[in-house]
């Protein structure tokens, strides 16, 4: 519910609230099918469960989103507690992918790496942990992208399209990074096809980046602006300074090339500092931590004076 907001909004995350949960605030977000409907472009999601959690079928619906469909549109598909399976909503995604008029933003939301991890194939992966299941759910959920990938190479908008595929938060996993441990929150992105330029393809890109950077970075390589999204920058400018800010249950941090600085609210207490310069450091980033939060959330409190002054 939070990820979705800061992936296509660019807005940041708090330990308490979530814009997307209030309707008269988050649709006046930026989003990046709005900026894109200028090029002519179609957007879409699709999700196998329901889309109800978290509301985010609220919000992608007041944002404009052409198309938005989940479980109740699949009722004949596969399905285990929280809605269909990955490898069938992948076949689904590409049957879709191939109705759509183009230009198309599209999306699909997995879930079978998701608790209660009922997915259908052999736990043929143990670390001894707890997280076994997690761990082969992520491997089911790879396989099916592959099989994806292989079944769309022969469509006429594959070598057109720009697959980006990202995690929509972090989990815990059998190396038990602690609660508000920087490791703990580091994911997977992967941009991918035939529209990358050659000379970038099989590249590792080191630059601390996060959700909110994402819509920005793909206007900017379309040559549009993203002035509205006042959280994000574009991942690929060397020169722009980058932190990158984070939420845990009643707690918050901020991840710098210098170091980060994780706070508990619920225990006032500091339960993660790092710093590889000096100690002087930690102070700095504990302070521009705190200023990024209150800057973010008077930024969310507007939204609240907006619809106050509608009611006078």
């Amino acid at each position: 519910d939070q990820a979705m907001t800061s992936i296509f909004s660019s807005f940041p995350v708090f330990p308490y609230v979530a814009i997307i949960n209030q309707v008269d605030k988050s649709r006046n977000l930026p989003c990046l099918n709005k900026s894109l409907i200028n090029n002519g472009y179609h957007s879409s999601y699709f999700f196998g469960g329901q889309l109800t959690y978290g509301n985010i079928k609220g919000y992608l619906l007041s944002q404009g989103f052409d198309i938005v469909k989940d479980e109740e549109d699949y009722k004949y598909l596969p399905a285990g507690r929280l809605g269909v399976h990955d490898e069938y909503m992948f076949s689904q995604f590409r049957d879709e992918l191939d109705r759509l008029p183009q230009p198309f933003m599209s999306s699909l939301f997995t879930l079978s790496s998701h608790s209660p991890f009922d997915f259908p194939a052999e736990h043929s992966l143990s670390f001894n942990s707890q997280e076994d299941d997690y761990v082969n759910s992520v491997a089911y959920t790879d396989s099916c992208l592959g099989e994806f990938f292989r079944s769309v190479k022969d469509a006429a908008w594959y070598d057109n399209t720009l697959f980006i595929v990202v995690a929509d938060h972090s989990h815990n996993s059998p190396r038990n990074w602690r609660l508000a441990q920087k490791e703990r929150f580091k994911i997977p992105m992967l941009w991918f096809g035939q529209v990358l330029k050659q000379a970038y393809k099989g590249r590792k890109w080191d630059k601390l980046s996060s959700h909110i950077d994402i819509s920005p970075t793909i206007l900017k390589q379309l040559g549009q602006s993203y002035s509205t999204y006042k959280f994000g920058v574009d991942i690929f400018n060397i020169e722009q300074q980058v932190f990158v800010p984070y939420a845990f249950p009643k707690g918050y941090g901020l991840i710098t090339n210098q170091g980060y600085y994780a706070f508990s609210e619920a225990y006032n207490t500091m339960l993660e500092e790092e710093s590889i310069i000096d100690s002087n450091q930690v102070g700095r980033i504990k302070e521009q931590m705190e200023m990024y939060f209150q800057a973010a959330f008077e930024e969310y409190l507007v939204y609240i004076e907006l619809c106050a002054l509608l009611l006078l």
